[in-house]
């Protein structure tokens, strides 16, 4: 086992959590309506507009999967150019904004009680609050309580660029796949990145410290008293492994509305399944791995999309 029981439970609950609810949030964006042209019921989907304006749409699927490697690409490119530099202090501007304006997506999919301008200028503050909390105040409940917002925040911007086109988010796991195993076996950057993200104090993603120094909670590598040094150990997970997953189910759930019909709630019930069997994915990898030994788990959550997927297909 990767970690100790307790931790390895509440991280498996931690990433479910985030899947359904991102799932739950991207089906609240949606608007869904019927038409009947020549006697054929038709269904269209619209995507909300979100407090950064209307969620971005693709030509092609082929366009879709391009945009996303090539973002994935750039932001890998600037992450090794401030750990090259020791710009770690820039990175952490960075990640707070990105906190900010994700976690004011996920408010605004909810808050709708006021006029618009009302509405966001309310999930811009609770959203800076949050972020204030998360960032200064740092401890592993607000740390992972505020991803969940984040990466349904992400899954929200983005999973409109599969609208149509299924087959291209199944390709996207596929190039994610084959490239965290290149990245974590291979080049070995993925690691490198993710120790300079705890280092700066802003790891995007999961992350669960335990061990000797947990109540400290500041995800850091060590901690020395006197000449002696603890290890403090962490369960983490990264953000990618979160959100592509979220995609792909977003995806399956769209496509389910368009092409077969499926209600809102019918939908979001049946592309659960997917974030049920990719959480079964994790689970197995959490279980069988060993202990400071790193995994790349986009190739385990990616089977878990298609096993999931595959059950929608017999059930339904």
């Amino acid at each position: 086992m990767k970690h100790t029981l307790k931790i390895t439970i509440i991280m498996i609950v931690l990433f479910l959590a985030t899947q359904l609810f991102g799932l739950a949030t991207i089906s609240n964006n949606l608007d869904v309506k019927k038409a009947i042209v020549d006697g054929i019921v038709t269904t269209a989907i619209d995507h909300k507009d979100t407090v950064v304006g209307k969620p971005p749409k693709s030509d092609s699927g082929a366009q879709s999967v391009i945009i996303l490697t090539a973002a994935i690409l750039a932001g890998t490119a600037i992450l090794l150019l401030l750990m090259k530099l020791k710009f770690g202090f820039l990175f952490r501007y960075w990640y707070i904004v990105a906190v900010i304006i994700t976690m004011m997506v996920t408010f605004g999919v909810y808050i709708n009680f006021f006029s618009k301008a009302a509405n966001y200028i309310i999930a811009l503050i609770l959203a800076v609050f949050l972020a204030y909390f998360k960032v200064k105040k740092r401890n592993m409940y607000i740390h992972n309580i505020t991803e969940i917002f984040v990466y349904s925040g992400i899954s929200v911007l983005l999973v409109s660029l599969f609208d149509g086109w299924l087959l291209a988010a199944f390709v996207l796991l596929i190039v994610i796949s084959v490239y965290d195993m290149f990245a974590v076996w291979k080049s070995k950057h993925m690691i490198k990145i993710a120790k300079f993200q705890t280092e700066s104090r802003a790891f995007a993603g999961l992350s669960i410290p335990y061990g000797p120094n947990k109540i400290k909670a500041n995800y850091e590598t060590s901690k020395t008293f006197g000449k002696a040094k603890e290890r403090v150990r962490a369960a983490i997970l990264g953000g990618g492994d979160i959100v592509f997953p979220l995609i792909f189910s977003g995806s399956v759930m769209l496509n389910l509305i368009q092409e077969h019909g499926f209600s809102k709630s019918l939908a979001l019930g049946a592309a659960s399944i997917i974030s049920l069997a990719v959480t079964f994915a994790l689970s197995f990898l959490l279980f069988k791995g060993k202990q400071d030994k790193f995994y790349p788990a986009m190739p385990y959550l990616t089977a878990g999309c298609f096993i999931g997927y595959l059950v929608i297909l017999l059930v339904f």
